[in-house]
């Protein structure tokens, strides 16, 4: 609660030059050093005026933790979930800096203002501490009713004062009752607004020299409710235009991040001045942003790491070693594009690269890497639309550079989880799994179902041993494709099949057929969906054709069976469409057998 001779701002008309710290508000507010640290933001949270908290033990007041602290040392870059639960005591332990300045309560304020302004710059604003000689009756003063105070006594007049706010970001200036800027005003004020003629200017006129005319407008009014004696201010502090304001780049100088409060000055009752606080909070938003940056990345790291975990090892070691090749084909081709006449060419095989891995990492369960992949794609297919600018470049270039760092991590973490696994006993290790081309198209049907709301089952006829090992990498990128391009554009929604009497679920089915006598293997991948128009049948393996009215993670983007065709026919085989419009699609698919088929 805040104590004092006189409640609110009406302390500030009752003193004089003679004035000491006793006059001033005081807090008393304290938590026992046993209580948790949601206690202390339940108390920052119920009043916005408290300045601090008081930790107490039974032998006395063992410390404070001002709002500051809390919020910009202890909470924020920690986290909510990290400080709250811990023991007061152990915050103060771990967090205090120092700086703790008891001032006696006969001390006179003027004086006590310099103690303060002499304490490390970190704690030039936090709240004092104050007690009688010799008691240990210990409460907390706000150190912007203590510079208010000085205001008042002195107009800060004071050259040491003004000589050690000009090394400090915040600005303190008074406006008239005329909207004037007073001409006693902080050295930093003119440091931040980039003038040096702010005295007797209106103050909606300076802002509008660092916004807009709006800002200046609604400057002018929230002053003009401020000056109105019957509005509480405590009631208006919400509607403060300027509580953050952009100053956009300006004659060499850099955009800046300005936060304004106001406070009253009275006079007895009459309201006769605005205490203004002007802060630079440009490295502040700049430090958040960064901070909210790597806490982007650890979440991510951790969504990553989440994935793999899921993962089939040998698949996940499979898939990070063609990615981390492909990225490095990627970077050469990326040289190609800066105006030669392979530019068109390199940027397909680009695109070409990132649809292949997109689509794999889509299968084995590995969205992140799937969603920075498709980011990828999005500035190549800018290119294949627009041709290759600079800004394009610059974008595939920090998206080349993600999908680096994305690789470097999970090689790093792969690398952690086979150290940990080298520690098992041999007897606990599973033993290897073949691979399983068809599990991979199973895997992407039910992801799918589950994101796109079309329920469907996958059945698959085929014996692993009958596909030849040089083909299993073919097959399952066809696969891959013909699942993908299934439910997305095959498969209709639950009330387009119910309407076409059809079961809700639809069924995609796999066979895979040794033909001796021909030497020659058969892969048929077939849906019950809606099928294909007979004039679009012949273009679906055209590069660029879509049906995809929009491009998404999974569709739109015009490439993929093209693909699959040219790995076929580059195989020696053939790829063949079936369709019945309304009941089925199928896609065949003939290689040529050249050697012994494994047992």
């Amino acid at each position: 609660m805040a104590t004092g001779s006189t409640p609110g701002d009406l302390f500030l008309s009752s003193l004089t030059p003679q004035s000491i710290v006793g006059e001033l508000p005081s807090w008393d507010v304290r938590l026992p050093a046993t209580s948790r640290g949601n206690d202390i933001d339940e108390v920052f949270r119920r009043d916005s005026e408290v300045p601090g908290v008081l930790i107490f033990e039974r032998s006395g007041v063992r410390g404070a933790i001002s709002r500051t602290q809390f919020q910009n040392v202890i909470s924020r870059p920690f986290g909510g979930e990290i400080v709250r639960p811990r023991a007061i005591g152990s915050l103060l332990d771990e967090f205090w800096g120092g700086g703790l300045l008891i001032l006696d309560l006969e001390l006179p304020i003027q004086e006590a203002l310099r103690r303060a302004l002499g304490r490390d710059r970190s704690m030039m604003y936090e709240p004092v501490l104050t007690a009688a000689d010799g008691t240990r009756d210990v409460r907390l003063v706000g150190f912007t009713d203590l510079l208010r105070a000085d205001s008042r006594i002195s107009v800060l007049r004071n050259r040491q004062m003004q000589e050690i706010l000009a090394t400090v970001q915040e600005g303190f200036l008074l406006v008239e009752r005329d909207h004037q800027i007073a001409g006693e005003y902080s050295a930093s004020v003119e440091t931040i607004f980039g003038r040096p003629d702010v005295a007797h200017r209106t103050f909606s006129s300076v802002i509008r020299d660092l916004a807009d005319d709006e800002r200046a407008e609604l400057a002018y009014d929230y002053l003009e409710t401020l000056f109105n004696p019957n509005v509480i201010e405590k009631l208006v502090a919400d509607i403060n235009p300027l509580v953050s304001v952009t100053a956009p780049a300006r004659d060499g100088r850099a955009a800046r991040h300005l936060a304004f409060t106001f406070r009253r000055s009275l006079e007895g009752r009459d309201i006769r001045r605005i205490l203004v606080r002007v802060e630079d909070r440009t490295r502040e938003v700049e430090l958040s942003a960064e901070v909210e940056e790597q806490e982007r990345q650890a979440r991510q790291r951790l969504d990553v790491a989440m994935e793999m975990m899921q993962v089939d090892p040998q698949a996940l070691t499979d898939y990070l070693t063609r990615f981390l090749a492909e990225l490095s084909q990627m970077g050469r081709l990326r040289l190609q594009l800066n105006g030669s006449p392979a530019a068109r060419p390199a940027v397909d095989s680009i695109f070409r690269v990132l649809h292949g891995l997109k689509g794999e990492a889509g299968v084995i369960g590995l969205r992140s890497f799937a969603e920075r992949l498709h980011r990828t794609e999005d500035a190549v297919a800018g290119m294949r639309e627009r041709g290759v600018t600079a800004d394009l470049l610059r974008d595939l270039d920090r998206c080349l550079d993600l999908l680096r760092t994305l690789g470097a991590e999970a090689k790093d973490l792969i690398g952690r989880l086979s150290k940990l696994a080298s520690k098992t006993p041999v007897a606990e290790k599973a033993p290897p799994r073949a691979p399983d081309v068809a599990a991979a198209a199973g895997s992407l049907i039910s992801d799918l179902s589950k994101r796109l709301a079309k329920p469907a089952r996958f059945i698959a006829h085929w014996n692993p041993a009958d596909l030849p090992p040089e083909y299993e990498p073919l097959v399952r990128d066809a696969l891959i494709q013909f699942a993908r391009n299934s439910m997305v554009h095959g498969i209709e929604t639950e009330i387009e099949r119910r309407r076409a009497g059809k079961e809700i679920e639809a069924v995609l089915q796999l066979a895979i057929r040794l033909h001796q006598e021909g030497r020659q293997i058969e892969i048929v991948f077939q849906d019950d969906g809606r099928g294909i128009d007979p004039k679009v049948a012949p273009l679906v393996f055209d590069p660029g054709f879509s049906t995809a009215s929009e491009t998404t993670e999974d569709a739109g983007r015009g490439v993929g069976l093209d693909l699959v065709k040219e790995k076929v026919e580059g195989a020696g085989g053939a790829i063949l469409v079936h369709s019945e419009p309304g009941a089925f699609c199928a896609f065949q698919i003939v290689l040529p057998l050249r050697g012994e088929v494994r047992p």
